[in-house]
């Protein structure tokens, strides 16, 4: 109780410039931080300089144009250009009119305009992560060389060479994968499918490397990496990690 909203002002202002307030009885929106005027912006936005002279800055739009309290607000105008912006709110306040029904939030970026806090989540992330279909990664071609082999030395140390994996050109790794645990038992499938996802794994992060970092590992390297990796999982999920 009594703590702050874990809201900062990057997400105020992501509010703001994706939602615009639909008036209805004024009672849930604020008269100065609201976007509720015709143009999609809020009065505060508009006339900062009438914002920083106004005494009551988190009062709602009913309470503000109930009996035209927002001029009590407004006294210490003492300049041209606050009198100058006073104007110019007035003429956007005198025609404003509430009803009964409940201030409505429109969000910007839908054709639908209905607002929900998710939309506001995924908002924070667009332009910073492209699109992904996680689809695609089960049509992708298996490389057949290199993972083979690493494939292998992990097939040796686990001491089962019965399933190989003999990758095509056509060949996606969904294909694979039912072909390597079928026809297995449900203990054996679950290990079979833990040594391939980590052996695809390992083979991604080699491709990464000799992309990104101009050097490379042998399919022996690899093939250790993934199989101590693999060997710590196992560890960790038994029931006696430290025995």
């Amino acid at each position: 109780m009594g703590l702050p909203l874990p809201c900062d002002a990057f997400d105020r202002a992501l509010f703001r410039a994706s939602t615009q307030i639909s008036l209805g009885d004024g009672a849930s929106t604020l008269f100065w931080h609201g976007a509720w005027l015709s143009d999609g912006s809020s009065p505060g936005q508009r006339w900062p300089g009438l914002l920083a002279i106004a005494t009551r800055k988190h009062r709602t739009v009913q309470m503000e144009l109930r009996d035209r309290n927002c001029i009590r607000s407004l006294l210490r105008i003492n300049s041209p250009q606050h009198l100058s912006d006073f104007v110019e709110l007035w003429d956007c306040i005198s025609t404003v009119t509430l009803s009964l029904q409940q201030d409505r939030i429109c969000w910007r970026w839908t054709s639908s305009e209905t607002y929900t806090t998710a939309l506001t989540y995924k908002a924070q992330f667009l332009g910073s992560i492209p699109p992904f279909s996680s689809s695609k990664l089960w049509t992708t071609q298996a490389e057949p060389n290199f993972s083979q082999e690493v494939w292998g030395h992990i097939q040796l140390w686990s001491q089962n060479t019965s399933v190989p994996i003999t990758a095509t050109p056509c060949g996606s790794i969904n294909e694979l994968w039912g072909l390597a645990i079928s026809g297995l038992p449900k203990r054996e499938r679950r290990n079979l499918s833990g040594r391939l996802i980590y052996t695809w794994w390992g083979v991604w992060k080699e491709c990464n490397r000799r992309i990104f970092r101009a050097s490379s590992m042998t399919a022996l390297q690899v093939a250790y990496l993934v199989w101590e990796k693999y060997q710590g999982r196992l560890r960790a999920c038994s029931p006696n990690p430290g025995g």
